[in-house]
C-alpha cells in the first residue's frame, strides 16, 4: 500500500437546483490551487449500488470498476486516458468504495489540471440535491455548499434552455421538491452545510467567496473572481456566459415574469422561499387553474421519477441518461468520439 493511500482528502459537494449558480461557483473555486471540481458527472450515485459495499482486493476489481465508470459518456471528460485511473488505482490499492472515489477525484485533478497538492476534492451536480443522505453515507465527513435561487428567476432561466420542463407551473414544483430537500438537510446537518444565495454570489462575489473559503478553511485569492473553463472543456450553449465577467443582472428575480404564472408559483413556492430568505409579494393573489395544477403535478411526478431512476440497473439507467443528453446536444462530436475511444481502450 502506497503512502498516497493514507491521504484522506476532504470532500465537498456543491448542491442546488439546476440554474442556481452551481456551475459558476465550481468554476470560481477551481481557480484555487488547493481545490478541484471536475466536469459534471454522477459516478458516485451511479456506482454505489454495485460497488458501495465491496472490498477491493484484486486487479480485476479495479478493472471492473473502471470499465463501469467509463460507460457514462460524461466521465470521458475527467481523464485524458482511462489508463491514468487504472494505474492510480493499482498504485494506491484503495480498499473501500469511498477510498476508490477519492482516488478518482485525485487522478482527474492531476490529469486535467495538473493539481497534485489538494486541500479539498469537490463535485457539483444538481441531481445530488435528491441524493444527500446517500452522499453522506459514503462520505460522513463531507461538507456541502448549498446554492439557492429565487424561484421566479430560476423558473425564468429554465424556460430559456432546451432541457427539463417547459411549463412554469411544472418548474415551480421542481423548485419546491429540490429546495425542500435542501432545506431539510441543512436543518439536520447545520455544521456540514453552508448556504449561498446565487443573488449574493453574483452581486457581491468577493464577500461571498471569502465566506466560502472560511467555511472550507482555505485562503481567499482574487483569482477566484475570474472563473475559467477547465483545460479540456467545450462549453455548452447554456453555459456560454460563465467565463465572462460576473453579471449581477442574471440573478434578478422579476425580469420577464408574467403575472399569470407568478401568482400561482408564489402560492406554491412562498413557504420554502421565505424560509430560504427570499421576499414574497404579499399583494399577489393566486387564481385557481386546473391546467396549472396538472402541470404542477407533472413537475412533482418528474422529480419522483428522476429519484427512482437511481434504483434502475446501472446500464439501463445509463442508456436512458446518455441518450437523453445526446438528444439535448449536451455532448460535442469530439466528446462522443473520445468516450468511444476510452471504452475501446478498456
Amino acid at each position: 500500500m502506497s503512502e498516497n493511500h493514507q491521504i484522506k482528502n476532504n470532500i465537498v459537494f456543491i448542491v442546488g437546483r439546476g440554474r442556481s449558480g452551481t456551475t459558476l461557483l465550481a468554476k470560481m473555486l477551481n481557480q484555487h490551487d488547493g481545490l478541484y471540481f471536475p466536469h459534471e458527472g454522477l459516478f458516485i450515485i451511479n456506482l454505489v449500488g454495485k460497488f458501495g459495499k465491496m472490498t477491493f482486493t484484486s486487479d480485476a476489481d479495479y478493472s471492473m470498476f473502471t470499465k463501469n465508470l467509463f460507460l457514462d459518456i460524461r466521465m470521458s471528460r475527467w481523464f485524458r486516458s482511462p489508463d491514468e485511473l487504472m494505474n492510480a488505482l493499482l498504485s494506491e490499492r484503495p480498499l473501500t468504495f469511498s477510498e476508490v472515489c477519492r482516488c478518482v477525484y485525485r487522478t482527474s485533478a492531476k490529469s486535467i489540471m495538473g493539481k497534485e497538492k489538494l486541500i479539498w476534492i469537490g463535485d457539483k451536480n444538481p441531481h445530488y440535491s435528491l441524493c444527500l443522505p446517500e452522499l453522506r453515507a459514503v462520505f460522513p465527513d463531507a461538507k456541502f455548499i448549498v446554492l439557492t435561487r429565487d424561484f421566479r428567476s430560476n423558473i425564468r432561466s429554465f424556460l430559456s434552455v432546451p432541457f427539463d420542463l417547459d411549463s412554469p407551473y411544472g418548474l415551480a414544483a421542481r423548485w419546491v421538491s429540490f429546495n425542500t430537500r435542501l432545506l431539510a438537510f441543512m436543518n439536520q446537518h447545520p455544521a456540514a452545510c453552508f448556504h449561498v444565495k446565487m443573488e449574493d454570489l453574483v452581486s457581491n462575489s468577493s464577500d461571498e467567496l471569502r465566506k466560502i473559503c472560511a467555511f472550507l478553511g482555505v485562503s481567499f485569492d482574487a483569482s477566484l473572481l475570474s472563473p475559467k473553463p477547465l483545460p479540456n472543456e467545450e462549453p455548452l450553449d447554456w453555459h456560454g456566459g460563465l467565463h465572462k465577467a460576473v453579471d449581477a443582472s442574471k440573478a434578478e428575480a422579476t425580469a420577464d415574469v408574467t403575472p399569470e404564472w407568478e401568482s400561482f408559483c408564489q402560492a406554491k413556492c412562498s413557504q420554502i422561499a421565505e424560509r430560504l430568505g427570499y421576499e414574497i409579494n404579499s399583494n399577489s393573489t393566486s387564481k385557481k387553474s386546473l391546467m396549472a395544477e396538472l402541470e404542477y403535478w407533472k413537475g412533482m411526478h418528474l422529480t419522483w421519477i428522476e429519484k427512482r431512476m437511481d434504483k434502475l440497473p446501472y446500464q439501463v439507467r445509463l442508456y436512458v441518461k446518455n441518450n437523453y443528453l445526446k438528444s439535448r446536444n449536451a455532448f460535442t462530436e469530439n466528446e462522443l468520439s473520445r468516450s468511444e475511444r476510452h471504452q475501446q481502450e478498456l
